[in-house]
């Protein structure tokens, strides 16, 4: 049975509206680290800081936070596919030779898993370490931590990678015009059939709740005219809606209360309700036509949303699609970008380099902010704890704003006030009633913290 008890509310603490002193600006160039060809690969990020890229060059490159090179790992192949790093820090990469690598952080192969085909996607790791791999052949294999198969299925048709959804259920898609949901013995659970002529092409974002979001090419919502459909399918596999408004890789946010859909269109990023209604639709404005979104969406927690194109540049757009800066590089962006604890986006280009630049705050604590979910590209929502719950002593800390009602406040935290530089954006938002009290939800249990609110022009 489980027990329950009710939580104490303890008071918030406020701090002063102070203006931001020495901090890094948005959008200014970290440091470039150099590879010998194109990078496609979506960069991961260890616990330690430690950066994992693939490039067109055949190799994993480690890179130090600093931006120099920790070592490198040849392959036989080009290395298009993010890398994933697994619960014990084993970093597992995939190359255009057919071959799954499973390398330790100091650069040593561990074992290797031939598919026989190029290993373009990422492998989903779950939280026992257990690796999902989806390859060309129309297979789904999953494996033990020891590169051994605990077992495979074939669905007939090429696969992307694969998504685990909180209750373990394994998500991926095929070009048979399915989408599968697995148990995860590999048992089908159901499968979605969108009809006929139907691709899934991109790998499938999960909430919390278990709800699957995805795109597919097809015949589209109107019969007879090919378009790319995002759908919203609910855990036992019915349809919640179907729009065109985004068609590519997408990722999920939360503006105030209401639950968003992150993605591209053409030449326009996009945010969508998830009951499949259109919020905003906003032209990257580059001054040339013919271009598009290339990347999957990656989320600050400050509502700040990132996205590569074909013409170069990262756009930094603000919470309703409008930009507030960009960064040009001297290659078209297939590499979806990832933020880091600090604030910092890293990201590749076909120009070879892999940038970091300064963000804002730091990836959004949402259920799938970004490409593979996390920065480790586990593709995994973690399945909450079962069993006895108790709601024991609980501290929610906040900030009390007053100011203008319209107007709005960025508002940041800090463990140590006195220090200048360590100041992080937590969230933007617009007084509605003043004074407006903010609560930071996410410090329940955290250790001291300081805030203050600062007006953005």
């Amino acid at each position: 049975m489980k027990r329950l008890t009710l939580p104490a509310l303890l008071f918030a603490f406020a701090a002063v509206v102070s203006p931001l002193a020495n901090a890094q600006t948005p959008g200014t160039e970290r440091w470039e680290f150099a590879t010998g060809g194109a990078i496609h690969s979506s960069p991961a990020i260890a616990d330690d800081g430690t950066i994992y890229v693939g490039s067109l060059d055949k190799k994993l490159y480690a890179v130090n936070p600093g931006g120099t090179k920790k070592w490198e790992f040849l392959t036989k192949g080009g290395v298009e596919s993010p890398p994933t790093i697994g619960p014990d820090g084993t970093i597992y990469i995939g190359s255009d030779d057919g071959t799954l690598y499973s390398i330790s952080p100091d650069g040593t192969n561990l074992w290797t898993f031939a598919v026989g085909a190029p290993v373009v996607e990422p492998p989903a790791v779950g939280t026992d370490g257990t690796l999902y791999l989806s390859s060309p052949d129309g297979k789904l294999y999953a494996l033990n931590s020891n590169g051994s198969i605990k077992w495979q299925v074939s669905t007939g048709g090429a696969v992307p990678a694969p998504s685990l959804g909180p209750d373990g259920t394994i998500y991926v898609g095929n070009l048979d015009a399915n989408l599968y949901a697995l148990n995860s013995d590999g048992s089908l659970k159901w499968k979605f059939y969108l009809g006929a002529n139907y691709a899934v092409r991109t790998s499938v974002a999960i909430d919390l709740e278990g709800t699957a979001y995805f795109t597919a090419d097809g015949n589209g919502i109107v019969p007879g005219v090919y378009t790319r459909t995002c759908y919203g399918l609910a855990p036992d596999g019915t349809k919640r809606f179907a729009t065109t408004s985004t068609t590519g890789e997408v990722a999920l946010g939360q503006t105030g209360q209401s639950s968003r859909i992150y993605g591209g269109k053409g030449g326009a990023a996009v945010a969508v309700s998830t009951n499949g209604v259109t919020a905003w639709s906003h032209g990257l404005n580059p001054q040339v036509s013919g271009f598009s979104v290339t990347t999957a969406p990656a989320l600050a927690s400050d509502g700040t949303i990132y996205v590569g194109t074909d013409l170069k540049i990262l756009f930094a757009l603000n919470a309703d699609g409008t930009e507030t800066w960009r960064f040009t590089t001297g290659g078209k962006i297939y590499s979806s970008p990832s933020i880091d604890t600090n604030g910092t986006v890293y990201f590749g280009s076909e120009d070879g380099n892999l940038y970091a630049v300064n963000g804002s705050a730091p990836l959004a604590p949402t259920a799938w902010p970004m490409y593979g979910r996390d920065t480790k590209h586990t593709s995994t929502v973690p399945n909450p704890p079962v069993g006895e719950t108790v709601l024991d002593l609980a501290m929610y800390p906040g900030i009390s704003i007053k100011g203008n009602v319209g107007s709005s406040y960025r508002v940041e935290y800090s463990g140590n006030a006195s220090n200048p530089f360590g100041w992080q954006a937590l969230a933007t938002v617009t007084l509605d009633r003043t004074p407006y009290f903010f609560v930071d939800l996410n410090a329940a249990k955290a250790g001291q913290r300081f805030y203050r609110a600062i007006l953005v022009p």
